[in-house]
């Protein structure tokens, strides 16, 4: 609250003076660690997975892979069709992540194969 004191020897009250709004940035050790103030995450709907790995195999198929490591032409065909299929705010790096994740996955799976009433 403000006071203020007038010309003519009373006083009057001054509501506060509207300030311009402004946004509060929640600054926390981890997001000073990370180099951005905001992480960005990118959702990934089971569809959308569909056609990362579709579009990595026909990269594989175009020999876009070498060593087990795709080109950076094949990362660009796949972050290209998850856009175009509606994956707004997807980056290459989660491109990369995902695809490593599915990987971690499979690679789970297969250790099951011999197990006796799995398969």
């Amino acid at each position: 609250m403000t006071f203020h004191l007038q010309d003519n020897g009373s006083i009057a009250w001054l509501p506060p003076s509207p300030s311009p709004a402004t946004p509060t940035i929640d600054i926390t050790s981890s997001n000073i660690r990370q180099g951005t103030q905001f992480r960005v995450y990118f959702k990934w709907s089971v569809p959308l997975v569909g056609v990362l790995l579709q579009s990595l195999l026909r990269g594989k198929e175009r020999a876009l892979q070498t060593d087990g490591a795709f080109k950076a032409a094949a990362w660009n065909d796949a972050l290209n069709d998850v856009l175009g299929a509606g994956g707004e705010g997807c980056t290459i790096k989660s491109v990369k992540n995902k695809y490593q994740e599915q990987r971690r996955i499979w690679k789970e799976w297969l250790l099951h194969l011999n197990v006796s009433g799995w398969g």
